[in-house]
């Protein structure tokens, strides 16, 4: 199986951040050895030239447009932000388009199976108009604030809520709360499922004392 996903920058590890959204990213990457390939795509706000001298931007000056992380290749096409956290449903279809877009190139050098999209907005969004397109399965993982805050901000980002959960063949969450929020506030969605991703307690261990 070959798995395409696509995600926001601020939730996959780039030069900017490198703990950005790092559990789903190590989840990539014990999913890794079980699949074909796994590509990730995080379109990038595009922010012109002259404004990224600007101090509030040295983070962005580090993101390239494809860089390889852990062995999983990552693409980074910019799209054109609002800059709204009221206005998702326009910001979705922005980043749709530079999602599409790649999507389109890396399609053509080896087809995807599945597309997952991690965060439910518009990379839900996104995925499932990809996936659409090459009719493929989509697959959206909805976090936290995606459910509990953003759909309440305005008619608008309900509209794309909506959208996600009718459109996606499957809806993952975060938690079994989250299922339910899901599930309480549109009533065709009977394909939402709790996955818990779990944490990885090896780095946590403290190795034996040694003894003299």
């Amino acid at each position: 199986m070959r798995i395409l996903v696509i995600t926001a920058t601020h939730t996959f590890p780039h030069a900017g951040r490198p703990h950005a959204g790092l559990f789903f990213a190590n989840l990539l990457l014990r999913l890794k050895p079980l699949v074909k390939q796994i590509a990730v795509v995080c379109p990038t706000a595009y922010i012109p030239a002259p404004l990224l001298g600007l101090r509030r931007f040295a983070r962005q000056r580090l993101i390239t447009p494809n860089d390889c992380w852990n062995g999983i290749d990552v693409y980074r096409p910019h799209y054109f932000s609002i800059h709204s956290h009221s206005l998702l449903w326009a910001q979705a279809r922005s980043f749709s388009a530079a999602a599409f877009r790649t999507a389109c190139r890396l399609r053509e050098k080896s087809p995807f199976d599945v597309v997952i999209g991690y965060g439910f907005g518009p990379a839900a969004h996104a995925a499932q108009f990809v996936a659409k397109s090459f009719r493929k399965r989509a697959v959206s993982w909805a976090i936290g604030t995606d459910v509990h805050a953003a759909p309440q901000r305005s008619p608008d980002n309900f509209r794309l809520f909506a959208h996600n959960v009718r459109y996606n063949d499957m809806v993952l969450t975060e938690s079994e709360d989250l299922r339910l929020t899901i599930m309480r506030r549109c009533r065709s969605a009977h394909h939402v499922h709790t996955y818990y991703k779990g944490i990885d307690l090896a780095c946590l261990k403290i190795p034996p004392t040694c003894k003299p």
